[in-house]
């Protein structure tokens, strides 16, 4: 894959997953207790989404590539923690300590073991 590890492209997709159902059960259980959970019937991902999050996963996967060096450096999780710090900072009213969070899971494999 694009000159990736093989097994790091799973690796970094594992936590992104986990963390957005992280988020998804986080809302479905505060909604339910305010009342106002979505009341329709599940989505098919397949014939709504699935094109969107493949074109998705494509970008991803070619960023991946593009910063390996900087994913290997011996900063990168400090580096890491201090973009997530400074985003949500600046995103202060639409990022929740969830959101915040579910950034940090998504981004806990990120960083690789030096070249």
């Amino acid at each position: 894959m694009r000159g990736l590890d093989p097994t790091s492209v799973p690796n970094f997709f594992r936590p992104q997953i986990e963390a957005n159902k992280l988020v998804q059960y986080s809302l479905l259980a505060e909604w339910r207790r305010e009342g106002r959970a979505p009341d329709h019937t599940p989505v098919n991902l397949a014939s709504t989404i699935r094109a969107e999050l493949d074109e998705v996963d494509k970008a991803l996967i070619a960023e991946l590539e593009e910063s390996k060096v900087i994913r290997a450096s011996a900063s990168c999780c400090t580096d890491i923690a201090k973009a997530v710090g400074k985003y949500a900072s600046a995103h202060k009213k639409q990022f929740s300590p969830l959101k915040a969070i579910a950034l940090d899971r998504a981004l806990a494999t990120a960083c690789i073991d030096p070249l």
